[in-house]
C-alpha cells in the first residue's frame, strides 16, 4: 500500500480549491488501498495558514518555508503562491526530491522556466502544472467531436474565442490583491488568466504558426502596468485562422468563456462556459452540420461521456462535476502509478512562448498609424 503526504505552499483562494478537490478524493474510496493526507501548510501570512489547516484538517502549520523541503516533510508539494515566487519554491522542491503540483503561470520568463525544467530533469521528480481546462469535460467533448466527425465537418476554417473575467483583486470573486502588482504578477489578463486559453487553443487546434496582436491598458485599476485587454489573431499550422479576445472588467462576479469553431461544412458553438458554476457550467453546446438538424448536447451527456473516458472512478458524489477534482485525480493517479503527470512543464512552456510572442508583437506596434 502506498501513502502520499501532501503539503501546501500558499494558503490563498486557489489553494483552498485544490484542497477541496484533493479531499473529495482522499476521503473516499477512489484511491483503493492507497492513502493520502494533507500534512503541512505554509504561508508567509501565518494566520491564513492556520485557517487553511483548520478548514481542511491539515495536520500542522509550518513556521518557515524550509520545513516544507525537509526530509521528514511532505512527499508532495502544491505550490499555490503568487507567480513571482513559483520558480524559487520549485527549485527548492526539486533539490529536496519532492513531487510537485505547481500553479500557472510558471514564471516571468522563458529562461526561468527552462531553469525549472533542467532542475526537474536533474532531480528526476514528477511535476504537473495547473492547466485545469485540460480536465474540463466540455472541452474534451469538443475535441472528441472534432476528431470523430472530421470527415463530415470538413477542414477547420477559423475559431473565435472570448474570455472575460472580473478583475481578480480583493473584493472580486477571486480575491487576489497581489495580481495588481507587476512585481508579483508580471502581467494581466493574457498572462495570469488566458494562459489557460492559449493552452486550450493548442489542445483543440494544434500548433500556432504565426500571430498578430494588440495589448491594451484601458483601466486605471493598475495604473497602466497590468493589461486588461488583449486581442490575438492566430495563423495555425493547419492553415486555419483564429482569434482570442481576453479581458478584465469590473462586472461583478462574471467569469465567462465563449467559443465558436467554423469548419467548411459545420459550426460548433459553446456558449457561456462558467468554470465555477457547479449547476450549469455552460449555457449550450451545439453542432450545426450542413443539411442536418441542429444538435444540442446537454451537460449531463458531456459529463457522462467524460466520466466513462476516465474509467468511471469511484468518487464521492460523482454528480458534483469539477475539473479541479479531475485534475487532482490525474495527479494522484500518476504519482501512485509512478508515471509522468500531464500537463507538464514543457507543455506550459509552449503556452508561455506564445504569450511572449504576443507581448513582443504588441511592443513593436506601439507607434501611431496615422498623422
Amino acid at each position: 500500500m502506498r501513502h502520499l503526504s501532501i503539503g501546501f505552499i500558499g494558503a490563498g483562494l486557489i489553494a483552498h480549491g485544490h484542497a477541496l478537490a484533493l479531499r473529495s478524493i482522499i476521503e473516499g474510496p477512489t484511491l483503493g488501498e492507497a492513502t493520502a493526507e494533507l500534512s503541512l501548510v505554509y504561508d508567509i501570512e501565518q494566520p491564513k495558514a492556520a485557517v487553511f489547516a483548520e478548514q481542511h484538517g491539515v495536520k500542522a502549520v509550518a513556521k518557515e518555508a524550509g520545513e516544507m523541503f525537509d526530509r521528514t516533510g511532505p512527499d508532495v508539494l502544491y505550490i499555490c503562491t503568487p507567480t513571482s515566487s513559483h520558480k524559487s519554491y520549485y527549485l527548492q522542491a526539486a533539490e529536496a526530491g519532492k513531487q510537485v503540483f505547481i500553479e500557472k503561470p510558471l514564471a516571468f520568463s522563458i529562461a526561468e522556466i527552462k531553469e525549472m525544467i533542467r532542475a526537474r530533469k536533474k532531480a528526476g521528480i514528477k511535476t504537473q502544472v495547473g492547466l485545469v481546462l485540460r480536465f474540463e469535460p466540455v472541452f474534451w467533448f469538443i475535441k472528441q467531436l472534432i476528431e470523430k466527425e472530421k470527415n463530415r465537418l470538413g477542414p477547420l476554417l477559423s475559431f473565435y474565442f472570448r474570455s472575460d473575467q472580473e478583475w481578480p483583486l480583493c473584493g472580486s470573486f477571486h480575491d487576489s490583491a497581489w495580481r495588481s502588482d507587476p512585481d508579483q504578477a508580471f502581467a494581466g489578463c493574457l498572462f495570469e488568466h488566458s494562459i489557460h486559453d492559449v493552452d486550450l487553443i493548442r489542445y483543440l487546434f494544434g500548433e500556432v504558426k504565426d500571430l498578430s496582436a494588440s495589448v491594451r491598458y484601458r483601466s486605471a485599476t493598475c495604473a497602466g502596468q497590468i493589461e486588461d485587454v488583449a486581442v490575438i489573431n492566430f495563423s495555425m499550422e493547419s492553415g486555419a485562422t483564429g482569434n482570442l479576445t481576453t479581458m478584465y472588467h469590473h462586472i461583478k462576479g462574471r467569469d465567462v468563456r465563449r467559443l465558436e469553431i467554423f469548419f467548411e461544412r459545420a459550426a460548433i458553438i459553446l456558449d457561456d462556459y462558467k468554470p465555477g458554476d457547479f449547476n450549469q457550467r455552460f449555457r449550450s453546446l451545439t453542432l450545426e452540420l450542413s443539411g442536418e438538424p441542429l444538435r444540442q448536447f446537454t451537460g449531463e451527456e458531456v459529463d457522462r461521456e467524460y466520466y466513462r473516458h476516465i474509467g468511471n472512478p469511484a468518487l464521492l458524489c460523482p454528480e458534483m462535476v469539477s475539473p479541479y477534482r479531475y485534475q487532482a485525480l490525474a495527479f494522484l493517479e500518476a504519482l501512485l502509478e509512478r508515471r509522468e503527470p500531464f500537463p507538464d512543464l514543457q507543455t506550459a512552456l509552449e503556452a508561455h512562448r506564445i504569450i511572449d510572442s504576443v507581448y513582443a508583437y504588441a511592443r513593436r506596434r506601439t507607434l501611431p498609424v496615422s498623422g
